[in-house]
């Protein structure tokens, strides 16, 4: 029996969620059945313990745009069946190269966004808008991350129920659970808060520190991950005067020791899809504050323990307080619900390809 050749596009393997969802997905599937390559831009992270059988072709590019000659003879000379991403602008290109390349392949497209905010939110908004509409359809299947994003496709968007697919994202207990025994120092006098993402808009970071600013608990706030806000950030807390209370820790290749020593994680983010940080805080059974202005988690229909929604900003004081009284110990308890673990959604996964192959 020949191996089904199944291509993962994932610009930078040391980058986002949606790129680590991928990751995790490539990880689960059977050496007997595909043969599996890793299609990056540019860099590679040492770091991602990646299975023997997956090859890595990278394409020394950086940007989509100078990918797309490369990506075209990449695949008429290997002949993928199936190639799988999770990026609008990505998706959009595959689609079209579907169409216009002489042999047949199959192509499997994630969303990491709700769509009705992704074609809101997008700087080429209409662009994006006529392809979930019309170009969408060219697609095999759509993976989908929450059953949000199944009736906004459906509904909003006209795309027929039988290529929407809900696939949890995949996420790998044990690994956060070892990294996150790393020691670290912390400060014992502070309620010690954690919150990870890019230093842009949709992260919602000034926000927080706009509303953290209002409080009268003493904190400290460590913000992990890099983004082009950085300075206007460091400079919105020095207006506000909590410079000192927030350490900007930029990306760590290991943020989990960092969440599993927090009292509380807090994500104030504008719009999301189904948001890692918040699973893998679950693993370690952190308490988590969220806006999620969507109900993205409600529409699961599951129980997140410890995951408060804040609906309204100014009772995160009310929040801080109730944890500064009760503080947890370190031990993990894993709150996050078993349909997230990678070895369940890895199972999922394996059924929707068996089905399409």
């Amino acid at each position: 029996m020949n191996k089904k050749k199944i291509f993962f596009i994932i610009p930078k393997i040391n980058s986002g969620g949606a790129e680590k969802v991928l990751l995790n997905l490539s990880k689960g599937l059977s050496k007997k059945i595909y043969d599996v390559t890793i299609i990056c831009f540019h860099d590679i992270n040492k770091d991602n313990k990646l299975e023997s059988n997956i090859k890595i072709h990278n394409l020394k590019t950086k940007r989509l745009r100078k990918s797309l000659i490369k990506l075209l003879i990449y695949f008429y000379k290997s002949k993928p069946d199936i190639v799988i991403s999770s990026l609008t602008h990505i998706n959009i290109f595959l689609l079209l190269a579907k169409k216009i390349c002489f042999f047949k392949f199959r192509v499997i497209i994630r969303e990491s966004n709700l769509p009705k905010i992704q074609a809101s939110k997008s700087y080429i908004n209409k662009i994006v808008s006529f392809s979930y509409k019309y170009i969408y359809q060219y697609s095999n299947i759509i993976l989908c991350s929450s059953p949000l994003m199944m009736d906004q496709f459906n509904n909003l968007f006209g795309i027929d129920k039988s290529k929407l697919k809900l696939l949890y994202n995949p996420i790998d207990t044990n690994d956060i659970i070892q990294k996150s025994k790393i020691p670290i120092e912390t400060n014992k006098l502070n309620l010690n808060l954690v919150s990870i993402g890019r230093l842009e808009h949709q992260k919602g970071f000034d926000l927080l520190i706009s509303t953290l600013a209002n409080i009268n608990i003493k904190f400290e706030l460590k913000i992990i991950g890099n983004g082009k806000l950085k300075k206007k950030l460091i400079d919105l807390a020095k207006k506000k005067k909590i410079l000192n209370n927030i350490v900007f820790l930029g990306n760590l290749p290991n943020p989990y020791n960092h969440l599993k020593n927090s009292d509380l994680v807090i994500q104030f983010s504008r719009w999301e899809g189904v948001p890692n940080v918040i699973l893998e805080s679950l693993v370690l059974g952190k308490k988590i504050v969220f806006t999620d202005l969507h109900r993205i988690f409600e529409s699961f229909n599951l129980n997140f323990k410890n995951l408060y929604i804040l609906d309204d900003i100014q009772k995160l004081n009310l929040i801080l307080e109730k944890v500064s009284k009760y503080k947890q110990d370190n031990k993990t308890v894993i709150n996050l619900p078993k349909e997230f673990y990678i070895k369940n959604v890895n199972i999922s996964f394996n059924h929707i390809l068996i089905n399409l192959i």
